[in-house]
């Protein structure tokens, strides 16, 4: 995973993850969220982007009214390592016996869920993979880290990242009229 480098907290900040696998291919990932699944309290709305790959309502950071909080950071870690802890409880066995390789949170799962573009966009533009990157049953082994069950990822918009552009359908419509009409030749 590479993100741009306004996804970490100031320019050229940004972070590096590689997600290595190796070997013959040991399960089928999950079309379907599983039947038993349950999430812990606060956190809602899951659904499939693609095989193996599930969006999940979190609960938002704090963000000001409509500005950006640069070099302010809300330390969740503690929230998202116990989403992990608790969501392993009770559902084991997430990714070994049921195929879920991947969790993100994220703000709007029916956004996420619209299009494969929008699922990315958020996930690697909301994301820091040196900070946003969790796993149920993870450990570090020779300074190496890794986990034994899902990987989770927290894609929630931060109070450092940019106020989402708002659609105006009227805009578009105008826009639309104007380079249909417009002939850069003539």
């Amino acid at each position: 995973m590479d993100t741009l480098d306004y996804t970490g907290h100031g320019l050229h900040k940004g972070s590096k993850l590689v997600v290595a696998v190796a070997g013959e291919k040991r399960r089928e990932l999950c079309r379907r969220i599983p039947e038993d699944f349950v999430l812990p309290e606060g956190y809602g709305n899951p659904k499939m982007v693609l095989p193996g790959i599930m969006v999940v309502e979190g609960p938002a950071y704090g963000l000001s009214e409509g500005g950006v909080e640069y070099g302010f950071r809300e330390d969740r870690s503690q929230e998202v390592k116990s989403f992990c802890t608790e969501t392993d409880r009770l559902n084991p066995g997430l990714f070994s016996r049921k195929g879920l390789a991947w969790i993100v949170l994220v703000n709007d799962s029916d956004f996420c869920t619209r299009d494969l573009d929008n699922f990315l966009w958020v996930c690697f533009l909301r994301s820091n993979p040196s900070e946003d990157t969790y796993g149920l049953r993870s450990s570090c082994k020779s300074k190496h880290w890794g986990c034994n069950e899902s990987l989770v990822t927290d894609a929630r918009r931060k109070p450092h990242h940019t106020t989402p552009m708002k659609e105006d359908i009227e805009v578009e419509r105008k826009a639309a009229t104007r380079l249909n009409t417009w002939n850069p030749i003539s």
